[in-house]
C-alpha cells in the first residue's frame, strides 16, 4: 500500500506583468501557485509488477494493524518493493495528467472572459491618455505642455506593447498548469492473518465477544436472536453466504432487525463491506449497526445505530469497503450507551 502527496500548480515563472502589475525584477523561477492538492491511497499487489494499481480512500490505512514477529523471508512481495513503488510512481503521474488536463481544460474556457476584460481594461487607459493629450493639444502652444504630450505618447506606445504582453500571458495560462513531482509518504506491506497468527486468534476472539454481547442485549429485551454470521448458519436461514449482516432480532411487537455487528478490542474505526453497505442501503431502518468497543476489556461498550446508510452516509468510492471512525459511530448511536449485557 502507498501514500502519496500530489498537487497540481501554476507556474509563473516567465509570465507577463499583469494588468496595472509596475514593471520590475523579473519573477523567480521557482514561483509557482498551488491550485490543488490531493493524498492519493493505493493498493498494489499481485504476482505481476506492472498490474495497476487500485485506488482507495486515503483512511484506508488507519484499518491495518502492526504485523510483529513476522520474518522478513515469509512475504515474498518484500523483494519486490522497489518494482511496485515504480509502478505506483507512475500511476500517481498518470493521474495527475489528467488532472492537470481538466484544469488547463477549464482555464481555456474561461479564457474569452478574461481576454474581454483585459481588453476593456486597457481600452480604459487607452481612452484616458487620448483625452488628456487632446486637451493639452487644444491648449495651443506650450513648452510644458509639448512635454507632457511626449510623455503621453511615450505611454500609448508602452500601453500598446503591455497589452499585447498580458493577452500572451493570458493565453500561455493553460499551459503554465503543470504537475508537481509526487512525494511518497508512506508505505505499508499488507499480509492477511496467517493462520493460527496472533491476529487471527485475537480478531477471532474480538468478533465472539461482539456477537454475543450483541445477541445478549437483543434477548434481554425479549427478542429471538438467529446468528447468520457464518455461511453455514445463514444457508441454514435459507439466506445467501454471506446476506451483509449477522443477527436477525424478532422483537415481541413485531419488529424485525437485521444486525451488523462490528467489535474492536479497544476504540477504533470499523470497516463496511460493499454486501454490507448495500444491505444497510436497501432495508433502511430494518438494518442496524452495533458496534462493541472495548471487548478486550472486562467492560465491553455496546453502540447501537439505526439506518447506518443515512445516518453514516460516507460518499461513494471504487473500494471494496467504508470505514467509519469510532467517533462518527459514538455521535450516530441511540442515546443509551449500556455496558456488556445490558440492552438499552
Amino acid at each position: 500500500w502507498h501514500l502519496a502527496a500530489a498537487s497540481v500548480e501554476d507556474d509563473a515563472s516567465g509570465a507577463a506583468p499583469l494588468l496595472g502589475e509596475a514593471p520590475g525584477p523579473a519573477r523567480p523561477s521557482a514561483f509557482r501557485g498551488r491550485i490543488e492538492s490531493r493524498l492519493l491511497a493505493l493498493r498494489q499487489g499481485g504476482a505481476d509488477e506492472a498490474e495497476a494499481p487500485a485506488e482507495l480512500p486515503p483512511d484506508a490505512l488507519l484499518a491495518l494493524h502492526p504485523a510483529p514477529g513476522v520474518a522478513p523471508g515469509a512475504v515474498p512481495l518484500a523483494g519486490r518493493g522497489a518494482a511496485l513503488r515504480a509502478g505506483a510512481a507512475v500511476h500517481v503521474e498518470r493521474h495527475l495528467s489528467r488532472v492537470v488536463e481538466e484544469h488547463r481544460t477549464a482555464r481555456r474556457a474561461e479564457l474569452p472572459e478574461q481576454r474581454r476584460r483585459v481588453n476593456v481594461g486597457f481600452d480604459l487607459q487607452s481612452a484616458a491618455l487620448a483625452k488628456r493629450r487632446s486637451a493639452l493639444a487644444r491648449a495651443g502652444a506650450d513648452p510644458a505642455a509639448d512635454e507632457e504630450i511626449a510623455a503621453i505618447r511615450g505611454e500609448q506606445a508602452a500601453l500598446s506593447g503591455a497589452r499585447a504582453r498580458a493577452l500572451r500571458a493570458l493565453d500561455g495560462a493553460p499551459n503554465r498548469i503543470v504537475a508537481a513531482p509526487p512525494r511518497f509518504l508512506a508505505h505499508a506491506l499488507a499480509l492477511p492473518p496467517f493462520p493460527g497468527s496472533d491476529v487471527e486468534r485475537m480478531d477471532e476472539r474480538v468478533e465472539a465477544v461482539a456477537v454475543r454481547v450483541a445477541a445478549q442485549a437483543e434477548a434481554e429485551r425479549g427478542a429471538e436472536v438467529q446468528d447468520v454470521s457464518r455461511p453455514e448458519k445463514a444457508r441454514a436461514a435459507g439466506l445467501p453466504d454471506w446476506p451483509g449482516f449477522d443477527l436477525i432480532s424478532r422483537h415481541p411487537n413485531g419488529e424485525a432487525r437485521s444486525i451488523e455487528v462490528k467489535g474492536r478490542a479497544g476504540r477504533g474505526g470499523v470497516r463496511m463491506e460493499r454486501n454490507e453497505w448495500k444491505q444497510a442501503c436497501n432495508l433502511g431502518e430494518r438494518y442496524w449497526l452495533y458496534v462493541v468497543f472495548d471487548c478486550a476489556t472486562p467492560a465491553p461498550r455496546l453502540y447501537r445505530v439505526r439506518d447506518p446508510f443515512r445516518n453514516l452516509l460516507a460518499s461513494e468510492h471504487a473500494a471494496a469497503a467504508f470505514t467509519l471512525t469510532a467517533g462518527n459511530i459514538v455521535e450516530a448511536a441511540e442515546p443509551e450507551t449500556p455496558s456488556c449485557g445490558r440492552a438499552p
